[in-house]
């Protein structure tokens, strides 16, 4: 699970400092604007529509200890991250994983510009940083969940991000990369498997491009999958959640523990395709109208 969290948001700085790097002059109310567009308002849909059916299900008990508080973390989407360190109501929609990730969006411009100034300083007080953190921790919150150790994997995947031209040619080495993510797991303490799995990622991600050069058609398939993944991110939470809880204590044999999985991921993937759906729509509704109100200011 850390592994696969480490990557989830070196990925994501890897995906941002591609898209970057091809504007001379990055336009970050542009950017600001985007990320509000493709993260926060799937999330807003994906959080009412789970609203009115856990109001449907438990009814207004189901919003119990809801406030101020409460409601300004949710429209930053923040909610869960927010419950690490402070009693605040969440419906879990998004996990803590998406806090995190606004947090870092939020200071994504200043990381892209040091990095873009500064590459080899700034990566080193990053790393140093990270050193020191993972050795002095003492917080209460799990460490791979901390804003701090995510801000370090994020800051890596900028790094990769910003220097494409690794992907140029592939060294010999790099073929070692899965034994480079398992064996350095296994060797090194958990607190440094960050810095172990963003080595790993930086070369997984170069044997990546060059396989996905010689099979377009994979390439292909992963863009389609890309272009779900994060509904199926905000709707998977809650309903594993949902299904867990509700199924808890009961004893299953392996064939049905298989048909209910099975259901469980025809149920996520039909609400992500739904939560898709209505964010396209609420997208061009809103275009229309900024159009026409254009329009009649011409």
């Amino acid at each position: 699970v850390m592994i696969a969290v480490s990557i989830f948001f070196i990925i994501s700085g890897i995906g941002l400092a591609l898209k970057m790097g091809h504007e001379d002059k990055p336009d970050w109310k542009k950017f600001y604007l985007g990320r509000f567009k493709a993260i926060l308002v799937p999330f807003y849909i994906t959080w009412i529509l789970w609203a009115i059916y856990k109001l449907i299900i438990a009814g207004p008990e189901a919003f119990a200890g809801i406030g101020a508080k409460s409601i300004l973390c949710t429209l930053f989407g923040a909610d869960t991250f927010a419950q690490l360190y402070t009693p605040v109501f969440t419906l879990h929609v998004g996990e803590w994983f998406l806090g995190a990730l606004v947090i870092l969006y939020v200071f994504f411009p200043v990381l892209y510009t040091l990095l873009k100034k500064y590459f080899v300083p700034s990566l080193a007080v990053a790393v140093a940083a990270y050193v020191i953190v993972v050795i002095t921790y003492s917080s209460a919150i799990p460490w791979h969940m901390s804003i701090v150790t995510r801000m370090f994997c994020f800051i890596f995947g900028i790094a990769i991000g910003m220097h494409p031209e690794l992907f140029d040619d592939t060294p010999k080495w790099m073929w070692a990369a899965p034994l480079l993510v398992i064996g350095g797991s296994l060797m090194i303490p958990p607190c440094f498997s960050d810095m172990t799995v963003s080595l790993g990622v930086l070369s997984i991600t170069i044997l990546l491009e060059k396989c996905l050069c010689i099979c377009s058609r994979l390439g292909s398939f992963l863009d389609r999958a890309a272009g779900i993944s994060y509904y199926i991110f905000l709707t998977h939470h809650v309903i594993i959640r949902e299904i867990n809880t509700r199924m808890f204590g009961h004893y299953f044999s392996k064939g049905q523990t298989l048909i209910y999985f099975i259901i469980e991921f025809a149920v996520v993937f039909a609400a992500a395709i739904v939560i898709k759906w209505i964010h396209g729509l609420a997208l061009k509704l809103v275009s229309a109208k900024s159009s026409k109100e254009h329009n009649n200011i011409n």
